[in-house]
């Protein structure tokens, strides 16, 4: 064997190994942010509505109007 046709063939396998772990890579990527976008598309139906904040917004403020902070007197 020539040292050309070896070196062709350590080249050709070198790249042939970054190619496919590019391939892995990338998919693997892909494939995370799809299942994120699905998960993120499931919980759209279970968020609240603004006009349901908006009750709850009003109770809180509510009972944030039943409690007064004040000094201690007397110490």
């Amino acid at each position: 064997m020539s040292p050309d046709l070896a070196a062709t063939i350590i080249s050709g396998v070198g790249v042939l190994i970054s190619v496919l772990a590019t391939i892995a890579i990338v998919s693997f990527r892909v494939g995370g942010a799809s299942t994120r976008l699905t998960r993120m598309e499931n919980d759209m139906s279970h968020m609240a509505t603004k006009d349901q904040l908006s009750d709850v917004k009003a109770d809180i403020a509510e009972i944030k109007g039943m409690f007064r902070l004040t000094l201690k007197e007397g110490q």
